[in-house]
């Protein structure tokens, strides 16, 4: 019997992973409305949508100061006409491992989106002095407790920006520009894909 119900639990996650479905989100206070439930993302942004960022109150000038520049998380807000979160929702905790449920002691930054490539994407490129290339984008990634969860992907000379190979101090120049364009994003309230 316990050999059936490994297997089972083994079946579910092997064809979960295939179907790219989430394991449903287990917190009860998050709200319905917040979980995957196997909604598949949404990689077309929109012109007028906001994104979501928490931060300390002390850090809200300039939160991306002070971080590595891998997989800058926020929420989505979604369009007027399908909307899929509100500003406080970043902050509920996410993670089962930790004994909260929101992040009292953050505020929220919100970034609204002016403009985006033909694509509805945001896809910026910068170079630097020495011919190096540089690209940030934003992606929709769900999570099983939060359906608005996206972040920005940042690339080296077509290598992806990772915690672990913290390969953007090896780019001075080229993580400095990505900075000041997460900078003016927050001292603008935008995002742009122009300029």
């Amino acid at each position: 019997m316990k050999i059936l119900k490994i297997l089972r639990h083994w079946l579910i996650s092997f064809f979960r992973k295939r179907r790219n479905i989430l394991e449903p989100c287990l917190l009860n206070y998050i709200p319905e409305n917040l979980k995957t439930n196997d909604r598949e993302p949404i990689q077309i942004f929109n012109v007028g949508e906001f994104l979501f960022f928490r931060c300390k109150p002390d850090k809200l000038s300039n939160p991306y100061n002070s971080i590595t520049l891998a997989e800058l998380s926020h929420n989505r807000s979604g369009s007027e006409k399908a909307p899929i979160s509100i500003p406080n929702d970043v902050l509920y905790n996410i993670r089962a491992d930790k004994n909260f449920e929101k992040y009292e002691d953050m505020v929220v930054c919100t970034i609204k989106i002016l403009d985006l490539t033909e694509s509805n994407q945001y896809n910026k490129q910068f170079t630097d002095a020495k011919n190096n290339s540089a690209r940030i984008l934003l992606l929709h990634d769900p999570v099983p407790c939060m359906f608005p969860h996206c972040f920005f992907r940042v690339w080296y000379n077509e290598e992806v920006a990772t915690m672990d190979n913290k390969i953007d101090k090896k780019y001075n120049e080229l993580r400095n520009k990505l900075k000041h364009e997460l900078a003016s994003m927050i001292y603008t309230e935008t995002l742009s894909q122009v300029g």
